[in-house]
C-alpha cells in the first residue's frame, strides 16, 4: 500500500514504472499502455513524486510495480497493433522492460507480466486494409464475358 511506503520507495517505484513504460511504448507493435482502475486513482504517489523530484509525474499508465528489497516485479497492460502476433510483441516488450529497468535503476527485475487487453486492428490510426475480393469461381458457374 502506498501509505506504508517511504518517500524514497515511492520515488523508486515511479522511476521503475517510468523506465518500464518508456521501454514498452518504444517496442514495435505496442500501440499504447492501458491503465487499470488503480492507475487512475494514484494521486498520492503523484504528489510525493512532484514534491521530492520537482518534476512532473511521468506517464506510467498501464504499468504496475511491486518493489521487494533490491528487485522489482512489473505488470504491463498494453494494446498491440495487430500487424504482428501479440505474443511476439509481448515477449519483445518484456525483454525491453527488463533491460531498461536494470540499466536505469540498477534493480534486478524478478518478472514482467504482460497483459494484452486489446488488439487495435486500425494499425495505429490507419484504416485496416480492405478485404480483397476473391477471383475464384464456383465449379460449373458461367465464365463472365470479357
Amino acid at each position: 500500500m502506498v501509505a506504508d511506503m517511504s518517500e524514497q520507495d515511492i520515488v523508486t517505484e515511479i522511476r521503475v514504472a517510468a523506465a518500464a513504460a518508456q521501454a514498452a511504448r518504444a517496442t514495435p507493435g505496442v500501440v499504447r499502455l492501458q491503465p487499470d482502475l488503480w492507475g487512475l486513482v494514484r494521486r498520492f504517489s503523484q504528489q510525493v513524486w512532484e514534491r521530492v523530484t520537482g518534476k512532473p509525474y511521468p506517464d506510467v499508465a498501464g504499468v504496475e510495480v511491486q518493489l521487494d528489497d533490491e528487485s522489482a516485479t512489473i505488470e504491463l497492460t498494453l494494446v498491440t497493433d495487430g500487424r504482428h502476433p501479440a505474443a511476439s510483441i509481448a515477449a519483445a516488450a518484456q525483454r525491453a522492460v527488463v533491460e531498461a529497468v536494470t540499466t536505469r535503476t540498477g534493480l534486478a527485475v524478478t518478472s514482467v507480466a504482460v497483459h494484452v487487453c486489446e488488439i487495435d486492428i486500425t494499425h495505429r490510426g490507419q484504416p485496416a486494409p480492405t478485404r480483397r475480393t476473391s477471383t475464384r469461381r464456383r465449379a460449373g458457374a458461367p465464365t463472365p464475358p470479357g
